[in-house]
């Protein structure tokens, strides 16, 4: 004997990641991945030239209490340009930086709910920015030029809640 399934609600309705989302929040995620799409296509598609820049970041980061989290964070990027004018001229660069930050969050439940859905956060830290570059110009080559330099940075950002999880 076999017994039919009963549906459940709102079954599938969800981001498997993600979970259920609001209204807002799938209107919020929506814009975000169109921007990000049309500045992809504006930048690779459009600017599709000798010009060529190419480069990622990422950042891994861990909780330390409901007020701070310690993150690492590291970019990298090439620029590469070949003179249509002048035969011969070019520049090629790649740079790169290693940073430790510390993120204050003030969604900590002190200043804001720490499920807020608005989520403000301060970053502030050091760390090492990386360069070589070379190339031609004006009929001479600058040889290859190395930049090793330490770096502190800042940045205030928002962040926002999508889901319960």
């Amino acid at each position: 004997m076999t017994v039919a399934a009963s549906p459940s609600s709102g079954a599938g309705s969800g981001f498997p990641v993600l979970g259920q989302l609001s209204m807002l929040a799938r209107v919020s995620l929506l814009a975000t991945v169109a921007v990000s799409l049309a500045a992809i296509v504006l930048d690779f598609g459009l600017h599709a030239d000798p010009t060529l820049v190419v480069g990622g970041g990422g950042s891994i980061s861990r909780y330390l209490s409901p007020t701070f989290d310690l993150s690492l964070l590291g970019y990298y990027e090439t620029y590469k340009f070949s003179s249509e004018l002048r035969a011969g001229e070019n520049f090629d660069a790649r740079i790169g930086m290693v940073d430790l930050g510390l993120k204050l969050k003030l969604n900590n439940g002190k200043i804001l709910k720490e499920d807020f859905f608005i989520q403000p956060y301060l970053m502030g830290g050091g760390g090492m920015f990386l360069a070589n570059s070379s190339g031609r110009a004006n009929a001479q080559n600058f040889g290859i030029n190395q930049i090793r330099r330490p770096e502190v940075f800042g940045l205030a950002g928002l962040r926002f809640r999508l889901s319960e999880a």
